[in-house]
């Protein structure tokens, strides 16, 4: 039995589907053939962030989800925020020092006002048991981290900052991540 498959053709502001070819062989998963240098981790995640050694890599389970982290190696994951309570983090990334960095806001309960106005910058401990905290900035998407310093750099614009910024202006802010109790280098 021939499958149909839909070409999406598409204009600035309007999408058009047709009907455009036929195919005679089932289509296939990308996951059936890997390079030999390739493999699944994990059936779940998004937006992944390699370790600073490499042998973990943090990710978000979906959007306003969990952060999580697997081990290379052993395949073993562990949830960095299921023990606290938050309204969901968009991404995770590592700071030289092994902590980490999440994006996410304080209240996702209008997500299209949470995902682009009112995410935050929150610092993670990588010791167990600590609770992230709100470094009180506001961000549009994601985050640059230095590998080798905690210099972070971010963008902001009049959605986040309305009252600061003028419409349609972007300012790449720059700072150097510091705690008050040494857990970053």
């Amino acid at each position: 039995m021939a499958r149909i498959l839909l070409c999406v053709l598409s204009t600035a502001v309007v999408f058009f589907t047709i009907p455009c070819l036929l195919a005679e062989e089932p289509l296939q998963s990308p996951l059936d053939s890997l390079p030999d240098n390739a493999e699944v981790l994990t059936g779940f995640g998004e937006r992944a962030a390699w370790s600073p050694e490499g042998d973990k890599i943090a990710f978000v389970h979906k959007t306003f989800g969990d952060a999580f982290e697997i081990d290379r190696e052993t395949k073993e994951y562990r949830c960095l925020t299921c023990d606290f309570r938050h309204d969901g983090f968009l991404r995770v990334q590592y700071l030289p020092s092994g902590d980490y960095i999440l994006i996410g806001p304080r209240d996702s309960s209008n997500r299209e006002s949470a995902r682009w106005n009112d995410s935050e910058i929150w610092f993670l401990s990588s010791r167990p048991g600590t609770d992230p905290i709100r470094l009180g900035q506001k961000l549009t998407e994601g985050i640059a981290i230095s590998r080798e310093t905690n210099t972070i750099a971010w963008a902001v614009s009049s959605r986040q900052y309305p009252d600061e910024i003028g419409p349609g202006i972007t300012q790449l802010w720059v700072a150097e991540l510091e705690t008050g109790y040494g857990a970053c280098k």
